[in-house]
């Protein structure tokens, strides 16, 4: 065994060994130029010499070749060098050209032969590759296949995946050896030949010497198939635990709606479900079967059932004509009711009418809908014939009204002395003799119809309805006590179609009149008419058809595979019950056993509790015995210490006399000061600077007002000489005039706007000094007052912009703010102080600055400049 692997290991050495040099230039061939151009050179002669050196250096280009490319790429390269010697060739070196020439030619020809064949062991070697890899793939896929099967897989890749992969390099060996065997034969038809036929016996060869492989393929063929099998029947019978499922929720969902027991609904599940397989291809769910029996059902008060009959009718009209099961089961107890019908003889005259109302070109599910909301009218006017109820309705769509608006114009006709006022006064407003007698005998004789058709003769004469005002509106809708809308829609109607199409219409009607005797249709005859009106699908596209069909054949493979489902479910049922009788008695006596165990727990607890609560109990009492003197204490005490509260306050209300007599004499000593010989030494310092600034702003402004004109007059002789007067009034002129301008603005803004800038638009409107925020009428930034201020003429602000503020007059300002100060609980001294100053026009210091005098000055020069008040303090 040890020698045949090795033997398999040097067999393939060899092959990759020979299929590579089969790829490339052949050494052979090399040694043969080799030999052919230095056949007959002499090397001690100059041109041996030189021809040598030429030779060894075409013999070391063509050693490096490998591909075809390679060798392409180098022929060219030899022809342009062939072409340059002879550009080069003179008499003096033309020996020695023809010599390199004629080496480079040998060496073309041997080149271009091992060309070809390279070229077409490349492109077979392509196309085996291309073959191989194909073949290792469905191989591999094989491989996969098994080695994924369920529980089988790893011994199926243990025993199988060894020869799957011997096979593999089997078959890419194969291809090596085809090309191989086709280089070394040579260019021919025959050595192709024999080469892919080498190709084919060795893939056989590879399969026959690995039965492994073949019957790895056919287990996996086994497996998958059961796999299948396994697969299909778990899908056919999840498809029949489903379609259980589905019935057993629409039986449920139909005894939630009726609120019936299992027990009075045993037949309803099955009914649900032979309705269901039945009209399936009208795209019928068996949600839909049980929504349609609840209605039923209910509309009969839990008193009757559908069958299976009706309840097939009344889908199959559902999905065919659009008709609602709520408004079918209605109609169905209306039949039943005036005409004294079984519930199949009223579902027949249902289907009966949607076929009618299609014939006349109607549509069926507002016919039934008016016949359902109309039962009164039905009751009232039709004389039990629920035959007639449905031509009526019929009629009645068809000529743009129902039964419920003809039974509403009809109980209006029959109020005699109401209707006749009616009809009287329309006459008159409308200017035509209007007779609705015709109308009123057809509704005394039951016959809308007639009398709908007696109105419309009566509007005809009217002419277009559109025209009239609203008053005539009015009174026509009253006198035939129909909805203005309906009269001109029935109007309409009857210009463009004819009073009637009778021919149409006689058609449709004569469906009930020469059909079967209603009180003699059977549950067969329901069934047949169902069978008919099932195959005509007019609600259904081409798609939604096609999907039915589909589905209706899905319904029909899960129908069938239910039973199965329900044997599973049911089993399993029986199998939790039984269970259950085993193992809830061992639960009851573990959970016996559990309260036994854990109640003598408890008990044991029980006893030390008993033991140690009254030890507790005891140290409890103890400690609070111990703290109880204390806490009596500490309650005896609190008033004491209150009574020290007490003294606290009492004694700070004697010492308030004592504060405000030293703070009366500090505003005294304060008086002293400021009005005295040191304020009036302040005011005068304040009045002489103030002199001193304003003269010093008198005397800029003459100086600009001289200098002005003089630098005009002096910009106008400058303006007659180009280049100089450009040079003057760049660099002497225009800085001058700059530095005047910087001297006023800095006068004006020492002198508050007194001096300097005073022609300036903007000090006028929006000027600010001393760093304090100014506005005024025109347009300047609006003060905010979060810190306070004084204003003494309107002015505009902003308040509240960082918290609550108040606004308050000067003169109630003490009285808001109160205090405890001065005898009988007074406004403080200061406040008074502060008021009597500002109106008396004195000084008022506040951080050690005078505001008082300089706000009244400033406001009243800013009232003059429309400026606010402290924009000079």
């Amino acid at each position: 065994m040890a020698d045949e692997r090795l033997d398999k290991q040097k067999e393939s050495i060899r092959l990759e060994r020979e299929y590579r040099e089969a790829l490339s230039f052949s050494h052979q061939v090399q040694k043969d130029i080799t030999a052919e151009i230095n056949r007959g050179v002499d090397a001690r002669t100059k041109l041996g010499k030189a021809l040598r050196e030429h030779n060894k250096d075409l013999m070391s280009g063509i050693s490096n070749l490998q591909t075809s490319t390679d060798i392409a790429n180098k022929m060219v390269e030899i022809e342009y060098q062939n072409m340059a010697l002879i550009r080069s060739k003179n008499q003096y070196n033309k020996d020695e050209v023809d010599a390199k020439i004629a080496s480079n030619n040998v060496a073309l020809e041997g080149l271009e032969l091992d060309y070809e064949r390279l070229r077409a062991a490349e492109e077979l070697d392509s196309k085996q590759g291309d073959i191989t890899k194909g073949i290792n793939a469905q191989i591999d896929k094989i491989k996969e296949f098994g080695s994924n099967l369920p529980i089988i897989g790893g011994l199926f890749d243990s025993v199988f995946g060894g020869a799957f992969d011997t096979l593999k390099k089997d078959v890419t060996n194969a291809g090596k050896e085809m090309v191989t065997q086709f280089a070394a034969g040579g260019m021919s038809l025959k050595n192709m030949t024999a080469a892919m036929s080498s190709f084919g016996t060795s893939m056989l060869t590879a399969l026959a010497t690995n039965p492994m492989v073949l019957l790895g393929v056919a287990a996996a063929a086994v497996a998958a198939a059961v796999i299948g099998i396994g697969i299909a029947l778990y899908k056919a019978f999840k498809m029949g635990l489903d379609r259980f499922k589905e019935l057993d929720a629409a039986a449920e969902e139909f005894r939630t709606t009726t609120g019936l027991l299992v027990s009075q609904t045993r037949g309803m599940q099955e009914s649900i479900r032979a309705v269901n397989v039945e009209f399936a291809n009208l795209g019928v769910s068996a949600k839909d079967v049980a929504k349609a029996a609840g209605d039923f059902v209910n509309e009969f008060d839990g008193l009757e059932q559908p069958s299976q009959k009706v309840l097939g009718s009344m889908v199959m009209l559902n999905k065919n004509f659009g008709v609602g099961t709520q408004e079918a089961a209605k109609l169905n107890k209306v039949f039943q009711n005036i005409g004294d019908l079984s519930a199949e003889q009223s579902q027949y005259l249902i289907g009966q009418t949607a076929e009618m109302a299609k014939m006349a070109g109607v549509a069926p599910q507002k016919v039934i809908k008016d016949m359902a909301d109309s039962s009164e009218y039905a009751y009232k006017y039709f004389k039990g014939s629920p035959q007639e109820l449905a031509k009526a309705a019929v009629q009645a769509a068809k000529m743009g009204t129902s039964i419920a608006e003809a039974g509403k114009a009809a109980d209006n006709l029959l109020d005699f002395q109401n209707s006749i006022t009616s009809e009287l006064e329309a006459s008159a407003m409308l200017g035509v003799n209007l007779n609705l007698s015709q109308a009123r005998y057809a509704a005394a004789n039951g016959d809308l119809i007639g009398q709908q058709q007696a109105i419309n003769d009566q509007v005809a004469q009217l002419g277009d309805l559109t025209k009239l005002n609203v008053y005539e509106q009015e009174a026509l809708a009253k006198a035939t006590g129909m909805e203005f809308s309906s009269l001109v829609n029935q109007q309409r109607i009857r210009e463009r179609f004819g009073a009637l199409n009778k021919e149409q219409l006689a058609a449709a009607t004569a469906l009930v009149d020469s059909g079967k005797d209603i009180n003699k249709i059977t549950k067969e005859d329901l069934e047949l008419q169902n069978q008919r009106m099932k195959s005509q699908q007019d609600m259904q596209s081409t798609m939604s058809a096609l999907q039915n069909e589909t589905g209706a054949l899905k319904t029909g493979f899960a129908d069938m595979m239910a039973p199965l489902g329900g044997f599973v479910m049911n089993s399993l049922l029986d199998g939790l019950k039984n269970i259950g009788k085993i193992a809830l008695p061992i639960f009851q006596g573990l959970g016996a056993f559990a309260r036994i165990f854990f109640g003598v727990l408890g008990a044991i607890n029980d006893v030390i509790q008993a033991i140690l609560g009254p030890i507790f109990a005891i140290g409890g009492a103890i400690i609070s015995m111990l703290i109880a003197p204390i806490q009596a204490l500490a309650s005896k005490l609190q008033p004491l210490f209150d009574k020290f509260k007490e003294l606290k306050e009492k004694t700070m209300e004697a010492v308030q006399p004592i504060l405000d007599i030293f703070r009366s004499l500090g505003n005294m000593f304060g008086e002293m000061v400021g009005n005295g010989p040191v304020g009036y030494f302040i005011d005068f310092l304040s009045w002489g600077l103030g002199n001193l600034i304003s003269l010093i702003g008198f005397i800029g402004k003459a100086i600009g007002f001289i200098l002005t004109p003089i630098m005009t007059v002096i910009g106008w002789m400058m303006e007659g000489i180009s280049f100089v007067g450009q040079l003057i009034n760049d660099y002497l002129i225009q800085p001058i005039k700059d530095a005047v301008a910087l001297a006023s603005s800095a006068l004006s803004t020492l002198t508050f706007g007194l001096v300097g800038g005073g022609d300036d638009e903007t000090s006028s409107s929006n000027g600010s000094t001393g760093g304090e925020q100014t506005s005024s009428n025109t347009g300047g930034e609006i003060p905010m007052l979060a810190e306070g201020g004084i204003v003494q003429s309107p002015i505009q602000a902003i308040v509240g912009e960082a918290g609550p503020e108040a606004v308050i007059p000067l003169d109630q300002l003490a009285s808001v703010i109160g205090g405890s100060g001065g005898e009988g609980g007074g406004r403080p001294s200061w406040v008074d102080e502060v008021v009597s100053a500002i109106r008396e026009n004195k000084d008022v210091y506040m951080d050690r600055v005078k505001v008082s005098s300089e706000v009244t000055n400033t406001q009243e020069r800013s009232g003059r400049e429309n400026r606010f008040g402290l924009q000079g303090a």
